[in-house]
């Protein structure tokens, strides 16, 4: 048995199944894959992604790669697919920039002003959504802030900016959201090499603000990405699955996410799981546990 399926699960006795998915493959009709960690390491495909994708576009088999970045454009994303040998179209990867729209339609806040940080993908990803994206200098005017990446913006001077904002509108006692697509703390940036994803910089702030104010009725923390539930519901009715299996190497959001939507999960060997869970030490409860470990795609 090999370090992975030594992990202390706490209160169950069960135990991942240690496999390759070419052995479980057939008892699923779509797979959904994560990005970072599974299929690339930030800068290189990672081993046997490549071969993977060819066979399941060889076997005709339905997939689609479900990412917490929404920084890139699904367009973008498929051609640095392209470039390390994945041959992935837009139309096969779901960004949780997508889950925007929904969100701002739920809320009804399309046509509201939103200050929205990140790259220039992102303030499309927004002006698709149907908000209207303004400069933090205009952040009084606003309805909401989307965190969409974790630069490029001076951190100390926009938490401070933010802060002072949400504190305001708490004493205004005016709604306020704080809307976070990629709640992914830290992501695989190069083989053995990491960076901080979006939600390194919105636990900061609302660390910061619940320090402050507790929390709050007016002020509101929204996260969209894995291991949220709507970027499941999106992912199943674009593909009218039935039986997917999802496939990640982050336990908290890919794992747990997929556990919480009701759907098997296969924990790979790659990207943040590589160092964070090698530690034999780590208890793990219920809710993130995989049904599977994956010796190989």
């Amino acid at each position: 048995m090999g370090k992975w399926t030594k992990l202390k699960f706490i209160g169950l006795n069960l135990k991942p199944t240690e496999t390759n998915l070419q052995d479980i493959i057939n008892k699923y009709d779509a797979l959904f894959l994560d990005s970072f960690g599974v299929l690339v390491d930030g800068h290189n495909a990672i081993l046997g992604a490549p071969e993977l994708i060819q066979r399941l576009d060889d076997q005709k088999r339905l997939y689609l790669v479900l990412t917490n970045d929404a920084s890139v454009s699904t367009e973008s994303r498929s051609n640095m697919f392209f470039n390390k040998g994945l041959k992935i179209p837009p139309d096969r990867i779901l960004s949780s920039g997508h889950l925007i729209k929904i969100f701002i339609n739920q809320q009804d806040m399309v046509n509201k002003p939103s200050v929205v940080l990140g790259s220039q993908d992102t303030i499309e990803y927004a002006e698709e959504a149907g908000v209207v994206p303004v400069d933090l200098k205009h952040i009084d005017d606003s309805r909401s802030l989307i965190i969409g990446h974790s630069g490029p913006y001076d951190w100390e001077n926009t938490l401070k900016t933010v802060l002072n904002h949400l504190t305001a509108t708490v004493n205004t006692k005016r709604k306020y959201d704080v809307v976070v697509p990629n709640p992914d703390l830290i992501y695989p940036d190069g083989k053995n090499k990491f960076g901080f994803g979006a939600a390194a910089f919105s636990e900061l702030l609302k660390q910061g603000f619940e320090r402050l104010h507790g929390c709050s009725t007016y002020v509101s923390f929204r996260n969209l990405g894995k291991p949220c539930s709507m970027i499941f519901k999106e992912a199943v009715h674009r593909t009218n699955s039935k039986k997917p299996l999802m496939i990640g190497d982050q336990i908290e959001t890919d794992i747990v996410g997929g556990n919480n939507f009701g759907i098997d999960t296969a924990l790979v060997k790659t990207g943040i799981s590589e160092n964070l869970y090698g530690n034999k030490k780590n208890n793990l409860t219920q809710n993130m546990m995989p049904k599977y470990i994956l010796r190989s795609l």
